[in-house]
């Protein structure tokens, strides 16, 4: 087994051992660092825009939805 198989089995082990609310905590404690470096702050501003673009797109496919049924 190489190096990698075995990083990539003990980062999997790593992962499904935790709860939900420390690997949540992990991943933001991780992303945070990254997007405040240097080298993450392009994909921080990509990121965010395109996670914006989502947000209003399922925003108005829920408006959408709710019009049609005539709750609003």
């Amino acid at each position: 087994m190489t190096k990698e198989e075995k990083i990539e089995e003990l980062a999997e082990w790593i992962v499904e051992s935790m709860d939900m609310s420390a690997l949540e905590s992990y991943a933001r404690e991780q992303l945070e660092e990254y997007y405040s470096s240097d080298e993450g702050l392009d994909d921080f501003e990509t990121n965010y825009t395109e996670m914006k673009k989502i947000q209003l797109s399922e925003e108005e496919r829920e408006r959408a939805r709710l019009e049609d049924n005539g709750i609003i």
